[in-house]
């Protein structure tokens, strides 16, 4: 689960995703991983934005695939900013 500040990390956790499918070999054809840019619904190959549409990738609109896991793609999940102390957590 991705926290507002953990936000900042969903560039990097999509680069070892994109690294580990290019440069690693996968055991199958269903072991693939992908990032998915919800939005569009098209696999990209950058960690922060759509290779197809150009829109920035955020834990909201993207989603990981699998197809080993799961027919669909799975969306990111994200924990709800909460307020306290009058400042966001």
């Amino acid at each position: 689960m991705l926290t507002a500040k953990g936000e900042d990390a969903l560039p990097v956790l999509n680069a070892v995703v994109i690294w580990a499918e290019k440069y690693l070999p996968a055991p199958s054809e269903q072991a693939h991983m992908f990032v998915i840019h919800s939005a569009c619904g098209q696999r990209t190959t950058s960690a922060d934005s759509c290779t197809s549409c150009g829109e920035r990738l955020t834990a909201d609109n993207t989603s990981w695939h699998s197809l080993t896991r799961t027919a669909d793609p799975v969306a990111l999940a994200t924990a709800p900013t909460t307020q306290q102390n009058g400042t966001a957590a």
